[in-house]
């Protein structure tokens, strides 16, 4: 095994222990449900608008769609890092706000196990909560406002190990089984807007921990169509799953009356109650063109339903989501011309479009988001000075969600993604002793 196989399996088994406990934005948008959920893949994918279900790179991980396994190289390691770079705005017509982190993202591995299988390991993100929302009313009964502070930090992750199988020259299916770990810390304090000084805060912090496996099943049929000419159609499917979650709850007053000394009190602790996190369905479609590997156009359309009972007393509630994604990439010196000196031409150029109704409404009208992208994926060569696929990949995504119509939040974001992708070759017969 090599120095960068070695690397890839201890890295992968120390950020699946670290559990990507990252920093995100303030967005009042991730208070609910699981908060935003990452599903635009890696750097090489988010500079084509977050696709990945008709894609089949040779030397990247794409696994939003474990069928494209396939295309890896039957000799070859993969081994993929991913760090990102965040610039959000909030604002609403009373006040805006800014943030800037930076984060370790992904970390993956691929590897064949047969000809016709191979198989990849990998700890991803999955969904992200970041947010403090202040709201006030008035106590009908004691004629009082009341001010609630609601705040969340956390996310869930996932490591999964995905297979790819070669069916035929035309077709393959992939599966990926995935364990959904983290925790969706949320905290409300509630107290008397004039008379904070003078009564009780309640505070109530809630622990939605995650512990349990889901299913995404994958296909692709591409064919060739014409010399030099191929199409590729794909498809994905995950499968509705009851997620164990387990909440950890406590409830404390704190008096600040008296003399403004203050006195702590647990009035409710909860242990480890268990309840299920229903994660519905999705089904993906899309298709993409390639001439040789120089031109690739993509596009898909991603369907799953979040429609719950009953609308949060703010008005907002969940619903069905919709994404359309589009993409093209460009590399004017494909593998075949590895040979080829100018630098610029093997670099691989990536634009991309998306257009999404998050699952979140707000009195029957969507949250919708939509964005560009772009990026490069620059080639590094080996120590033979060839170019075998090891590529440092840059996307950039610009994005806006919501509107400060009707009170609400608009939110414009700036994403920076890094991908270092080690492409090796293994089990390589030498032609001399």
């Amino acid at each position: 095994m090599s120095q960068i196989n070695k690397l890839g399996i201890f890295l992968l088994l120390l950020l699946s222990q670290e559990a990507f406990s990252q920093n995100y934005f303030n967005s009042p948008y991730t208070r609910f449900r699981i908060g935003d959920i990452t599903d635009d893949g890696f750097a090489y994918n988010r500079a084509l608008g977050g696709s990945s279900i008709a894609l089949r790179p040779h030397n990247q991980i794409n696994y939003l769609n474990p069928a494209s396994f396939t295309a890896q190289d039957t000799t070859s390691f993969v081994l993929q890092l991913g760090f990102t770079g965040r610039y959000a705005k909030v604002e609403s017509n009373l006040d805006n706000d800014q943030n800037l982190n930076f984060n370790i993202d992904y970390l993956a591995i691929g590897f064949p196990v047969a000809k016709w299988w191979n198989l990849s390991i990998g700890a991803v993100p999955y969904s992200r909560i970041q947010y403090y929302v202040s709201e006030e009313s008035v106590d009908p009964q004691l004629g009082e406002k009341i001010t609630f502070d609601y705040s969340g930090f956390g996310g869930f992750n996932e490591f999964y190990v995905g297979n790819g199988f070669e069916i035929s020259n035309l077709f393959s299916l992939g599966a990926n089984i995935s364990y959904l770990f983290g925790s969706l810390d949320r905290k409300q304090i509630s107290y008397l807007t004039d008379l904070r000084d003078k009564s009780a805060e309640i505070e109530h912090i809630t622990n939605y921990i995650a512990h349990d496996i889901y299913f995404k099943l994958g296909a692709q049929f591409h064919p060739i169509i014409k010399e030099n000419h191929k199409i590729i159609l794909g498809a994905t499917y995950d499968i509705e799953s009851d997620i164990n979650i387990t909440i950890k709850g406590k409830t404390t007053r704190y008096n600040t009356s008296a003399d403004h000394n203050l006195s702590v009190d647990t009035i409710k602790f909860n242990i480890d109650t268990v309840a299920p996190l229903v994660m519905p369905r999705k089904l993906a479609l899309g298709a993409s063109y390639c001439y040789k590997d120089i031109f690739t156009l993509t596009g898909e359309f991603i369907r799953q339903d979040w429609t719950e009972d009953g609308v949060n007393p703010s008005g907002f509630y969940t619903g069905l989501y919709k994404s359309y994604r589009f993409g093209l990439e460009v590399t004017p010196a494909y593998m075949e011309k590895i040979l080829v000196k100018n630098y610029i031409s093997h670099i691989q150029y990536s634009f991309g479009y998306f257009n999404t109704k998050t699952y979140l409404y707000f009195n029957d009208k969507n949250i919708g988001k939509y964005g560009f992208t772009a990026g490069l994926a620059l080639p590094i060569k080996n120590s033979r000075k060839f170019y075998t696929g090891t590529t440092f990949n840059i996307a950039y995504q610009y994005g806006v969600r919501g509107t400060k119509d009707n009170g609400l939040i608009k939110e414009t974001t700036h994403f920076i993604s890094f991908g270092l992708t080690l492409h090796d070759f293994w089990f390589l017969k030498p032609k001399y002793d």
